[in-house]
């Protein structure tokens, strides 16, 4: 299958000449524009992607986090601040120790 984005100046980019994260992110946005009830285990969302699109991504993670549960593992702040201010978000720190691991919650304000 051959998708094609067109800019503004009406030229056409295959979207195999596009970046790893644009055609990771088309796939992400599609499922989670159909999700419901769903399970989303998502891995740093911010890599790949524009500042701009992250956080229009984080707007429909957001949005869909009423009908549907987020897994996210992030090394990014902002996706851990952004998404943590949202209502019902449970934000944790995981930590490898000697021993394991360790767990802290973290209650945004």
């Amino acid at each position: 299958m051959n998708y094609t984005y067109i800019v503004s100046n009406r030229d056409n980019i295959p979207l195999d000449m596009m970046g790893e994260g644009i055609a990771n992110l088309l796939g992400l946005i599609v499922d989670l524009c159909m999700a419901e009830n769903q399970l989303f285990v998502i891995e740093e969302p911010e890599n790949d992607v524009h500042p701009k699109a992250l956080k229009k991504l984080l707007n429909l993670i957001a949005e869909k986090s009423v009908n549907n549960q987020f897994i996210i593992t992030t090394h990014f702040n902002i996706v851990a601040k952004y998404l943590g201010a949202h209502p019902n978000c449970k934000l944790f720190s995981v930590s490898a120790t000697q021993k394991g691991s360790s767990r802290k919650s973290y209650e945004m304000d």
